[in-house]
């Protein structure tokens, strides 16, 4: 869900039958015309900071047993500021590597 963006199984992007889709998307499909969930927005950012290695297995252990601070508000806080904090460092690293 996080690498692909556009939905149609089998479909290149261009293809007739493919969706692109965001969050917005996303939670029309699996909610319907319900309240918009927080738990898919901490998914995402889950799965974003996997991939760029600031979300490791202790914080899916301590979402999956429950632990205090692993809340959705909680969560969703935290993964924008790691977020934040990634995208500065990388931009610099980026900019450092040009200047080299």
């Amino acid at each position: 869900m996080r690498f692909a963006p556009f939905y149609g199984v089998g479909k290149g992007a261009n293809e007739r039958g493919t969706v692109p889709y965001n969050l917005h998307w996303l939670e029309q499909i699996i909610i319907g015309r319900g309240k918009p969930s927080r738990w898919i927005t901490v998914a995402l950012l889950l799965l974003e900071g996997r991939e760029r290695g600031y979300v490791d297995q202790y914080v899916f252990d301590s979402i999956a047993a429950v632990r205090p601070g692993y809340d959705a508000t909680s969560l969703e806080s935290g993964l924008r500021l790691k977020q934040t904090e990634w995208e500065s460092l990388h931009a610099a690293d980026i900019a450092l590597s040009t200047l080299q």
